[in-house]
């Protein structure tokens, strides 16, 4: 059976580094973030709709943070 995933008025004030915000059945292999992402999401009040322009850009100069191509950390997936 799929699960539901309803998101309503979730907030969040900031994430920084490798930050991670997960929605519904998630499993994280090697904790790295591949793509570099610049962008605002505003919202007025509690119960409006939120507007948000992102520019998303896939040019990475410095490559040393790419580290986690093929690993896999030794993965332990299965549910208990």
């Amino acid at each position: 059976m799929a699960g539901v995933i309803n998101i309503c008025n979730t907030r969040i004030n900031g994430m920084a580094r490798n930050g991670s915000m997960n929605f519904g059945e998630v499993l994280h292999n090697g904790h790295t973030a591949d793509v570099k992402s610049v962008g605002i999401n505003s919202t007025y009040g509690d119960v409006s709709a939120a507007c948000a322009r992102m520019k998303n850009t896939n040019m990475d100069a410095d490559i040393f943070d790419q580290t986690a191509v093929a690993n896999i950390d030794g993965v332990y997936g299965n549910q208990l």
